[in-house]
């Protein structure tokens, strides 16, 4: 009976443990469905001011490297980076919108000239700037029409150390400043010593009577076991 009472308690446990590894891969996938079909989310401050959230993918340098190829390579070629906890890519653009500036030369003049034109335009990857520069008469003009700059980042965090990447070289780095915060551990085992009152088997009278001990109780919570 101890022997068919133990492999009976070892094969619940096993069975435990594959339901939560099920219900684990489960709740991966659902949450991977999600981080591929989620869009930025805007939300407020109470300052009224503007921030952004994105459903991250879960699993590991596998999982990142069938959904995000590029951004798999830029982690490995950062040499340091062996196994990250978290890895982050962030795409902006800075929008200074049109501009229509003009400082005037001479105040008082009765003087025609034609209006003299000087376009510029400087556009790659990482910034697009054009316009022109007009002289009229005693006013020198600047326009822009156009006045962005593309950023992007790669955060990498590794053994409660951050490393930051990006592929613009006009972008330098001044400060990085942040805190891990790591979930809270919940006690799932606890040992317990104290009395009992139960019905066993006595083996001196031999026969099944009640009985008050003290035992010592190493339990299990098999609820949050399985919420892990």
């Amino acid at each position: 009976m101890f022997i068919l009472g133990l492999v009976s308690f070892l094969l619940l446990i096993s069975n435990l443990f594959a339901i939560r590894q099920c219900s684990n891969n489960v709740r991966k996938n659902n949450n991977n469905i999600v981080a591929l079909t989620d869009s930025i989310k805007y939300h407020k401050t109470k300052a009224n001011e503007l921030y952004v959230s994105k459903t991250l993918l879960e699993g590991d340098l596998n999982t990142l490297k069938i959904a995000n190829d590029s951004l798999y390579n830029v982690i490995k070629d950062m040499k340091e980076i062996k196994h990250p906890s978290s890895v982050v890519y962030i795409n902006q653009t800075v929008d200074n919108g049109k501009k229509d500036t003009a400082w005037i030369i001479e105040k008082d003049t009765l003087v025609r000239y034609p209006i003299l034109t000087k376009e510029f335009s400087f556009d790659n990857q990482f910034r697009a700037l054009n316009g022109n520069v007009f002289l009229q008469d005693s006013i020198l003009g600047l326009n822009i029409n156009n006045d962005k700059v593309f950023m992007d980042y790669t955060i990498a965090i590794e053994k409660n150390q951050v490393f930051v990447k990006s592929n613009n070289p006009y972008i330098q780095f001044n400060k990085i400043q942040g805190i891990t915060i790591p979930e809270p551990r919940r006690r799932l085992t606890s040992l317990v010593i104290g009395p009992s009152v139960g019905y066993g088997y006595d083996l001196q009278e031999k026969r099944f009577a009640p009985s008050i001990n003290l035992s010592v109780t190493y339990g299990i919570d098999l609820i949050n076991l399985l919420k892990k």
